[in-house]
């Protein structure tokens, strides 16, 4: 019985070296137990896409979890984090500015300290003007500068904002990304921003906690509170901006607006009579 469970395991081992020797000719042969290879970078509008690979004893792995990304020689911020929290086997520069040539090097690290097994690469970046995307977000190329922009963009007549998000020290500078359809404070300032990028004007309803309500943003997009007179009539507009309905105290004394906004006046609203100015005569 013992000489069948060992000619059992005999049949198992040499089945097993048999596919791994078959299965090492797809991969590198490395001289060393630990390899690290970093492959070709691809350049973006933005910056470089990076990945790479870590062998261990010929066998492509995966359970190496941090690695440290240096850019001429300056380790890589991204949301304020070190790149030391980076656990998958890629990660995109983002930041680099358009036509500049920069050294980026990646270096994989364990429990027992940073490898020697480290990789540097040498990038030129796209010279790209304009409008460009990345990972989802906008971000404007100065045509002039050759710097992503930050804060006001004026751009066919329109205007956007940039807020900054990113911080690659490396370049001394934060980038901008678009704002879009959301809200945005600036300078202590609500704008609203829709799903194009580009500052509304005028009229909007918008829906949020307090329900379906109507808004108006100023000729230069800045949220308007208080009154408003606008097409021949007077519109009360609440401090978070939401458009006034039925009766509203203002300084002491008692307004009336119909359903649409109007203020009421020289006329009895439920038996109270308002005078020219709209206010509850007494």
């Amino acid at each position: 019985m013992k000489k069948l469970k060992i000619i059992f395991l005999a049949l198992i081992v040499s089945f097993s070296f048999s596919f791994m020797a078959s299965a090492e000719d797809e991969v590198i042969k490395p001289t060393d137990a630990f390899v690290f290879k970093l492959d070709e970078p691809t350049v973006t509008p933005t910056g470089v896409k990076l990945s790479w690979t870590i062998y261990y004893n010929k066998w492509k792995i995966y359970w190496l979890t941090q690695y440290r990304i240096y850019v001429n020689g300056i380790p890589i911020y991204k949301d304020g984090e070190l790149t030391g929290s980076v656990t998958k086997d890629n990660f995109e520069v983002i930041g680099l500015l358009p036509g500049r040539e920069y050294e980026i090097e990646v270096v994989p690290y364990g429990s027992h300290g940073v490898w020697k097994a480290s990789e540097k690469v040498n990038v030129k970046t796209v010279n790209k003007k304009g409008w460009v995307q990345s990972d989802g977000d906008w971000f404007y190329n100065d045509p002039t500068s050759g710097a992503y922009k930050k804060g006001w963009l004026l751009d066919s007549s329109k205007w956007y904002y940039l807020k900054d998000k990113f911080k690659p020290y490396y370049e001394k500078q934060n980038m901008g990304t678009m704002v879009s359809n959301t809200w945005e404070q600036v300078s202590k300032k609500w704008y609203y921003f829709n799903k194009s990028g580009a500052m509304v004007t005028g009229w909007m309803e918008y829906t949020d906690s307090r329900g379906k309500k109507w808004y108006y943003l100023n000729p230069n997009g800045d949220m308007k509170t208080g009154w408003l007179y606008w097409n021949r009539n007077w519109y009360y507009l609440e401090s978070y901006g939401g458009m006034a309905t039925g009766w509203k105290l203002v300084n002491d004394k008692w307004f009336y607006s119909y359903p649409d906004g109007r203020m009421a006046a020289n006329t009895t609203i439920q038996g109270y009579k308002l005078n020219a100015s709209g206010a509850w005569v007494h």
